[in-house]
């Protein structure tokens, strides 16, 4: 398991710059990691979730808010954001817009889940409830941070085994064309991703140590504008 990932970012006057990705999980995740629940807003008389009929009526996809509880994550350069609380904002999103899509949503975490700022959950829990989903897809929400430099910015994906570069080449190239980054997706050696069959991704969505990103990441319509862009991948990568 690595401590950190290296990102590539290019810009007008270093083409192959390199910034180094801190990522705490990495060192953190299997103390700090977050409660695993199966809920849903929308349920009926007997307590199941409803779903929508619609393109992806027949798959599962599990989200991941990163972080939670005593693991806030990083947190943003200028106004100290909890990247957990943005985790959270971003994964609602993109819950309802895959439910809207007929998907069967299972979260790791969400708003319900009573997990105090001093409570913490294994890895290993987490890593279980999304085995026992049986999920198509795991996407797991993140934001990152640079301590080399506060000019990198954009969004990121990480995947761990080959049968998830497809589904992270494909979402990378979404993110780069949408707002014109200059990334590319990394191989990272994280637990949560390296031992999973089905497709699994971090999305990292965007670099809490830019004063940019970081002001935008905290505004709905720079939120929506992520979502749109998992949700509209994810429809056409399972349904070619």
């Amino acid at each position: 398991m690595y401590s950190k990932a290296m990102a590539h970012h290019d810009d007008k006057d270093n083409n192959d710059s390199i910034v180094n990705k801190i990522d705490s999980e990495n060192s953190n995740s299997e103390k700090n990691d977050i409660a695993s629940r199966d809920k849903s807003k929308s349920v009926d008389k007997n307590n199941q979730p409803v779903l929508h009929d619609g393109p992806l009526k027949e798959f599962t996809i599990v989200v991941d808010p990163g972080h939670g509880g005593s693991d806030p994550g990083t947190g943003g350069a200028i106004t100290g954001v909890k990247e957990k609380d943005l985790n959270m904002r971003i994964s609602n999103k993109l819950k309802t817009k895959l439910e809207n899509l007929g998907a069967d949503i299972k979260m790791t975490r969400d708003d319900s889940t009573n997990l105090g700022e001093n409570e913490k959950l294994s890895l290993d829990d987490r890593i279980t409830f999304i085995n026992n989903q049986n999920p198509d897809l795991l996407i797991s929400m993140h934001h990152n941070f640079s301590e080399q430099s506060d000019e990198v910015k954009g969004t990121q994906i990480l995947c761990a085994n080959k049968n998830s570069i497809e589904f992270a080449n494909k979402l990378q190239e979404a993110f780069n064309n949408e707002f014109d980054n200059k990334l590319y997706y990394l191989m990272s050696g994280y637990t949560l991703l390296k031992d999973m069959e089905q497709p699994s991704v971090i999305v990292e969505c965007g670099f809490l140590s830019n004063e940019e990103d970081e002001a935008r990441l905290q505004t709905d319509e720079y939120q929506d504008q992520i979502v749109s862009v998992i949700v509209d991948t994810v429809e056409k990568f399972l349904k070619d």
